[in-house]
């Protein structure tokens, strides 16, 4: 193992300004918190345009979720 320059390693205070740059590096790299008070939408939905596809399958069709359902002919 290689030892650090003796420069470096009678500086602590450069060990705790890496440490420090360490750790925000990682925080500024996780995502955020989802926070308790956003409201949560009732209904996702997928909206699918079907062109040139023939045998009457064209046609723009949407799919939600929870509950499942929507224009598609099989929507679950």
């Amino acid at each position: 193992m290689t030892a650090l320059p003796s420069s470096l390693s009678s500086m602590p205070g450069r060990r705790g300004l890496v440490a420090l740059a360490a750790v925000l590096a990682s925080l500024a790299a996780s995502p955020s918190p989802a926070r308790a008070g956003e409201p949560v939408p009732d209904v996702d939905r997928l909206t699918v345009t079907v062109r040139d596809a023939g045998g009457g399958a064209d046609g723009t069709y949407e799919v939600r979720c929870r509950p499942s359902g929507g224009t598609h002919p099989d929507p679950d």
